[in-house]
């Protein structure tokens, strides 16, 4: 993101999920550095586009990811947890991952990693279950 500073980042961590027909999905994390302890926040979680794309734990080599990384650095900053998920159908994971069952045009299993991943945030003691939005492309994961 033109113009954010780099020493406002945060190091994203990788949390994995499960979504509910089993299939482990690996997410990053980015938590504000100001979080305290026992301190509840406001989540959102970003859908990438894809999904043959994987998002990084740094800034991507194409345009919108790299962007987006960005923007995810800068909510944290505004004191947001930011879920960034890799689901199914994307790259990195191994072919059964790439050519999940019933992905995209043929039933949007997809959409299975993002509520768990909402279901990963509303139980974690940072965050407040109440106040879990969404962000990323309108076209992706519908």
């Amino acid at each position: 993101m033109p113009g954010f500073p780099t020493n406002l980042h945060v190091k994203p961590e990788i949390v994995l999920t499960r979504a509910d027909d089993g299939l482990e999905i690996h997410n990053q994390i980015f938590l504000p550095k100001d979080l305290k302890p026992g301190e509840r926040r406001p989540a959102i979680v970003f859908v990438h586009g894809g999904p043959p794309r994987q998002m990084m734990p740094a800034y991507h080599y194409m345009q919108f990811y790299h962007w987006a990384y960005g923007i995810n650095q800068w909510l944290a900053d505004q004191g947001y947890i930011v879920m960034s998920i890799n689901y199914r159908l994307g790259v990195g994971y191994g072919r059964s991952f790439r050519q999940a069952a019933n992905g995209g045009a043929q039933g949007n299993s997809e959409y299975k990693d993002v509520l768990a991943a909402e279901n990963t945030c509303k139980t974690r003691p940072d965050v407040d279950p109440n106040r879990i939005g969404i962000w990323g492309s309108p076209t992706e994961v519908c």
